[in-house]
């Protein structure tokens, strides 16, 4: 029986592994906390331009700005495309090492039972994207009452698209895990992912 100590090491080993994977995901949500701000900036700052050179009988600059903001925050599919592709690459970066018999007869030599190995890294996948999308919504919630336009429905809005990109993300993690456990070739994993990852847009659009 692994004890809670053996455990918390499995992870942080798992975690110093794949380290890279870290990185790269942690850039990711950077450039997505970037790529928001920007956007935040273009809506006011176009909304005011629209507002200054439209009739007297038009909605204040305050209105333009607040319906866009809101928009905005809520859930779409770019977070969900976002969702998916971390998904997919953490889980592909947390189980290739199943398609090589090197590393994987090294794994199996290790006196850890199969489905602590298992839990070790659906622990790590979910706990960092977690972390770093809830961190993320955290800032851009943060920067949307900053700017003076914050709201109760900004606020829902965002922690909606929060719960909706976490359920994004376990859905096609655990659809890209379960391509790798089954396939012996990266390619074929990557095929039966794409299968999902074509129609799923559509069907989230809807939901959204």
């Amino acid at each position: 029986m692994t004890s809670r100590v053996s455990f918390l090491k499995l992870i942080m080993e798992t975690l110093r592994r794949h380290l890279t994977a870290v990185l790269i995901t942690v850039l990711v949500f950077v450039l997505h906390l970037i790529v928001f701000f920007l956007n935040l900036q273009n809506t006011i700052q176009s909304n005011v331009i629209v507002d200054l050179v439209s009739s007297g009988s038009a909605p204040s600059t305050s209105d333009y700005i607040v319906e866009n903001v809101t928009e905005l925050c809520s859930p779409n599919l770019g977070n969900a495309i976002l969702a998916m592709l971390v998904g997919a690459f953490l889980a592909f970066d947390f189980f290739r090492y199943l398609h090589s018999k090197k590393e994987t007869d090294f794994y199996e030599s290790l006196p850890i039972k199969r489905e602590t190995r298992f839990l070790s890294r659906f622990v790590c996948s979910f706990g960092i994207f977690v972390i770093l999308c809830s961190l993320t919504i955290f800032l851009e919630l943060a920067i949307v009452y900053g700017t003076g336009f914050g709201s109760k429905i900004i606020f829902e809005n965002m922690l909606w698209s929060l719960l909706c990109m976490i359920g994004v993300f376990f859905a096609c993690w655990s659809t890209t895990t379960l391509a790798i456990v089954m396939t012996g070739h990266p390619i074929i994993a990557f095929l039966g992912v794409g299968v999902f990852s074509v129609y799923v847009p559509v069907i989230l659009n809807y939901l959204f």
